[in-house]
């Protein structure tokens, strides 16, 4: 291990967990250890200014990309392939109409018991034995969390109607058996926000609840009727 590479990582430790004004080092030391401390600052601030514009837009080019981040396309293009690598982005995704593909979304908030269980019974959901079974029964799973919390995990899935929904669940009650104590369903009616986009068509919320006309009549008939 070069003696270059020891000296960097000490200031990396000293920049998160540390702090510069110690008496173990010079004067050119310090120099050069807060060159390298802006210089990884400036790297997370890039990276970070990058994933947000990713997040509004992954198919948006590398030239626009760029303009907004203030960076160079080459910079961005580095900056992208390093997170990719490094999986800090994982994958990109496409954020759907459910209403316009006729389906429906639904969160499961699970509870375990008591039953001492290891992590790899959680990554079991993502294995292809769980993927065909899912397939089986129309159903896709959007996303897991492992929690803190009054529940233990978080399975966002999508399906085409309850019933599927509801075999999903006994599948995993069978999947989990003895490790689950809750399974407790949230139907999604409305979504405001998705993976950091906006849903277009905020006013769709407004079929959720009555207009002032509509109030004003109901409560009309009410003392009408009484």
């Amino acid at each position: 291990m070069s003696k270059g590479y020891l000296f960097e990582n000490k200031w990396k430790n000293l920049l998160f967990h540390g702090s510069l004004l110690t008496p173990y080092i010079t004067i050119a030391e310090k120099d050069r250890g807060m060159k390298i401390c802006r210089k990884v600052v400036k790297k997370q601030i890039d990276e970070r200014k990058v994933i947000a514009e990713l997040q509004k837009n992954a198919r948006e080019s590398m030239v626009v990309i760029a303009e907004k981040c203030g960076l160079s396309r080459q910079r961005v293009w580095r900056i992208i392939e390093r997170l990719e690598e490094n999986k800090t982005i994982w994958r990109y995704n496409a954020v759907v109409d459910k209403d316009k593909l006729g389906v429906e979304k639904y969160l499961l908030l699970l509870k375990r018991t008591n039953v001492p269980i290891s992590k790899e019974i959680f990554f079991f959901l993502d294995t292809e034995e769980v993927k065909q079974e899912t397939s089986k029964i129309g159903v896709s799973v959007d996303y897991s969390f492992f929690v803190h919390g009054s529940f233990d995990l978080v399975v966002g899935i999508t399906v085409n109607n309850v019933k599927q929904m509801k075999q999903f669940c006994e599948m995993l009650r069978k999947l989990f058996a003895g490790y689950i104590s809750t399974i407790e369903t949230l139907d999604v009616l409305f979504t405001f926000e998705e993976s950091g986009i906006g849903n277009p068509n905020p006013e769709g919320i407004n079929d959720f609840f009555l207009t002032e006309n509509e109030v004003n009549k109901n409560g009309e008939n009410n003392y009408g009727g009484g």
